[in-house]
């Protein structure tokens, strides 16, 4: 009788001891078909926030895409950078500034590729969305995203 009494606390007890990552599995990416198995889902273990680094995203300028590009992301998410030969591919206005940096191999900052540009990044699906000053009234979706 006492044997059935302690049985399912031994059992609680032994569970609140296991470690919490011996629960946690990792995904075996040799499972996805093609260029997906060599992509970083690190992402997806940290809370919604990327990796800084390199990170290939879907870019979008008044929802037109304009195609996948290597894009720097800062720490902590807190700044995008493009590439210097990306971003005459976005079809902009480009500032004095992104077109010095530009000409000197250097990244360019998201927030200096050309005035009254805002941006929007969904780290869920990696895109970018870019609108211009002027289109910001006609495209609520991308201010509201």
């Amino acid at each position: 009788m006492k044997t059935q009494h302690c049985l399912p606390i031994l059992i609680i007890a032994g569970l609140w001891s296991y470690p919490r990552e011996g629960f946690t599995e990792e995904f075996d990416t040799t499972l996805l078909a093609g260029e997906s198995a060599k992509g970083d889902i690190s992402r997806l273990y940290q809370e919604n926030t990327l990796p800084s680094g390199d990170q290939l995203m879907d870019v979008y300028v008044n929802n037109t895409w304009k195609g996948q590009f290597t894009v720097e992301v800062g720490e902590h998410n807190n700044a995008l950078n493009f590439q210097p030969e990306d971003i005459n591919k976005l079809g902009l206005n480009l500032s004095d500034d992104a077109k010095t940096l530009s000409a000197e191999k250097q990244p360019v900052p998201a927030d200096d590729l050309t005035s009254g540009l805002t941006y929007h990044l969904n780290k869920s699906t990696l895109r970018v969305r870019f609108v211009r000053a002027a289109n910001r009234g006609k495209d609520r979706r991308c201010r509201l995203y």
